[in-house]
């Protein structure tokens, strides 16, 4: 299983670079309970299964700032990051490699990354 970093860097690269379902913001806050942290915002958002878009970002990001996780980073850092963890993750079998090609090909198309 991926760690809190790795989990939060994930979520934020999809959210900015491709079409997002805010359903994966409500897994997400399951996976980082799981991991053993805990907030207030946090626990509201893994309850969040049936809400709209708008409210699981909005504990997203209270849960973000309560975990004291960093956001600020260019789009390049971002994008750079989620290449390396997929990569990574292909690397420790978490992913097949395949499913790692399909991730980075998409990344460096909708990105225009060379």
């Amino acid at each position: 299983m991926m760690n809190l970093d790795e989990l939060t860097l994930e979520i934020l690269a999809e959210r900015a670079l491709f079409e997002f379902d805010s359903k994966i913001l409500v897994k997400w806050a399951v996976d980082v309970l799981k991991l053993g942290h805990e907030s207030e915002s946090l626990i509201i958002l893994a309850g969040l299964d049936f809400d709209l878009t708008v409210e699981r970002e909005k504990y997203f990001f209270r849960s973000l700032d309560e975990l004291g996780l960093s956001i600020n980073q260019s789009e390049r850092e971002l994008i750079e990051k989620y290449a390396l963890l997929i990569a990574k993750r292909a690397i420790a079998n978490e992913i097949n490699i395949e499913n790692a090609f399909e991730k980075i090909l998409r990344l460096a198309r909708e990105t225009g990354y060379d």
